[in-house]
C-alpha cells in the first residue's frame, strides 16, 4: 500500500463515486478505518451526503434557516 496516494484537498473538487471507489480501493487493499486516506474519503462522502441534501432542500427553506444553518455549519 503505497502512502503517496493524495486526494484532492476540496471534497467539491472529485464527485462522489470517485471518493467511494476511492475508499473501497484503500479498504480492498487492507487499510484501516484509522488509515488518514481512509479518513479523507469518509470525510468527501460525508461533505457529498450533506451537500445533496442541501441542494435538495434548499428552495423550501425560509431566510432565517438558511441563516441558522449557515452559523452552524461556521462553529
Amino acid at each position: 500500500m503505497s502512502t503517496t496516494d493524495t486526494a484532492p484537498t476540496r471534497s467539491s473538487d472529485t464527485p462522489p463515486r470517485s471518493w467511494s471507489t476511492r475508499l473501497a480501493a484503500y479498504k480492498g487493499r487492507g487499510a484501516s478505518e484509522r488509515d488518514p486516506r481512509v479518513q479523507r474519503c469518509r470525510e468527501a462522502l460525508s461533505y457529498w451526503r450533506v451537500r445533496r441534501t442541501l441542494d435538495a432542500e434548499l428552495p423550501t427553506l425560509t431566510t432565517d434557516d438558511r441563516a441558522d444553518l449557515a452559523q452552524r455549519l461556521t462553529t
